[in-house]
């Protein structure tokens, strides 16, 4: 039956009200708290979940999945906080990260020498020949089911991207980035830094724009981590700001991100023993 244009008006209504109820959530970020909370909203208006999905000191989230630690205990989430993998460790400062779904997830384990990664059933860890690496490792990111890469503050400032086998452990290949400097993070294909200007997003052509976040930073001050995957979450540790950086290939938005509610005030108990002693 052909539907006239009497009846197609009231189920385009419909369908306009059906899509403007549901609040498009934008990603997962773990704050200073340690609450890890839902964002939702639209870039202008972001609204912090009030109630959390866990607890972290660590977190990287992708659209799908997210990686947390929280004493001694790294785990593979879902996005509603269901646990889908864990794994003990006696690292105090893991370095995590999930861009994709649960095959990109990777854990750099310093005092271990090993890459954890999740093999399809579980989180399974590899030792790493890191005898090569002259300094800090600030971030780690699957490149297919064979090969890492680690970006490497070096001693000096400068900044290597270092491919390793996960077959092996052995380090493949070594190249400096130029520009790059201190703690480097990699989304899709742009480096993000903070430089003296404020947070560099660079592209692969060396074309740098700068993001000036705050009137002042101290070196070292910016904390990244992902919240999911087109999503960066920046940190001033210095001030305590924070902002939501939206980035892919094709565009860079900034957004203010609002600190989580805070804990409701449950009501006073008085106590009825104290309250009959008193009259």
């Amino acid at each position: 039956m052909k539907l006239q244009p009497a009846f197609l008006l009231p189920l385009l209504f419909v369908t306009l009200l059906s899509a403007q109820v549901g609040v498009p959530r934008l990603g997962t970020v773990r704050f200073a708290d340690g609450s890890v909370r839902a964002v939702t909203g639209l870039p202008a208006n972001l609204i912090v979940a009030a109630k959390p999905l866990t607890s972290a000191d660590f977190a990287s989230f992708s659209d799908s999945v997210g990686l947390v630690f929280k004493d001694g205990l790294i785990r593979l989430i879902d996005a509603t906080g269901v646990t889908l993998g864990e794994r003990a460790t006696s690292e105090t400062k893991p370095l995590l990260n999930v861009d994709g779904d649960a095959s990109t997830a990777i854990a750099w384990l310093p005092a271990e020498h090993a890459l954890l990664r999740w093999d399809g059933r579980a989180l399974a860890a590899g030792a790493i020949d890191d005898s090569a690496l002259t300094g800090q490792v600030t971030y780690a990111q699957m490149m297919s089911q064979n090969y890492a890469r680690l970006l490497v503050s070096n001693s000096a400032g400068s900044v290597s991207a270092v491919t390793v086998s996960l077959d092996t452990g052995a380090v493949v290949s070594s190249d400096i980035l130029p520009g790059a400097r201190g703690r480097v993070f990699i989304q899709h294909s742009f480096l993000v830094f903070q430089d003296a200007d404020g947070l560099a997003v660079e592209s692969v052509d060396g074309l740098r724009r700068n993001i000036s976040l705050s009137k002042s930073l101290p070196p070292a001050d910016l904390d990244i981590e992902r919240m999911a995957s087109d999503w960066l979450h920046v940190s001033s540790a210095s001030s305590g700001q924070q902002w939501a950086v939206y980035l892919n290939q094709s565009n860079l938005h900034v957004s203010v991100l609002p600190p989580p509610p805070p804990a409701p005030k449950l009501p006073a108990v008085l106590d009825t023993a104290t309250r009959g002693a008193g009259k």
